[in-house]
């Protein structure tokens, strides 16, 4: 009886080492999964997602699918002949990101920013949308360094820092169809 108490007790003691050992290890995964969570960003996320949805300060919710995602900028198509651009930095909530891991591999994110954006939609008709939640359509017609200079659809010209604008809304003829706000050509 004395052997089987033995026996039971190495049984035991042998289960508690192993459990520690499981502890272990789980605790490790865990911390790497935070490390690589931890290095991955909105921008890129967003640059591995195909379709969702982006709450935008000032500028409601967006639903498109992502054309691109840069460190500034992301541009999502609205299926309906429109594309979406908007500040990263105004970006309150998005939903359908793709996983939050370092490691998985996905496309580089590219170095387009706010202005290049905006200057590739300036010859076409845009809602913009100010952090004040007003917005305005007309057209661009020029960027400076801090400031956009729009042409509003009643003729009166209004210069708006660009630090005011949330996003803006690019209805697309058939000539900025060719080119889209990422610098990829199409039909």
């Amino acid at each position: 009886m004395s052997e089987m108490r033995w026996d039971a007790l190495l049984a035991e003691a042998a289960s508690a080492i192993q459990a520690d050992g499981d502890r272990d290890v789980l605790d490790e995964a865990a911390g790497i999964l935070a490390a690589e969570r931890a290095r991955c960003d909105l921008p890129s996320r967003l640059a591995r997602s195909q379709r969702v949805a982006v709450q935008v300060l000032g500028g409601g919710t967006v639903v498109g699918d992502v054309i691109v995602a840069g460190r500034e900028v992301a541009v999502l198509d609205g299926g309906d002949g429109s594309e979406h651009v908007l500040r990263i930095a105004a970006i309150a909530w998005v939903e359908g990101l793709a996983p939050a891991l370092g490691d998985v591999p996905g496309p580089a994110v590219p170095a387009i920013t706010w202005s290049a954006c905006l200057r590739r939609a300036a010859a076409d008709t845009v809602d913009v949308w100010l952090l004040d939640g007003h917005v305005l359509r007309g057209r661009i017609e020029s960027v400076g360094l801090d400031h956009v200079d729009l042409t509003l659809t009643t003729g009166e010209v209004r210069s708006l820092s660009g630090s005011a604008i949330s996003r803006l809304r690019r209805l697309r003829t058939d000539a900025s169809r060719r080119t889209h706000v990422s610098g990829s050509t199409s039909g």
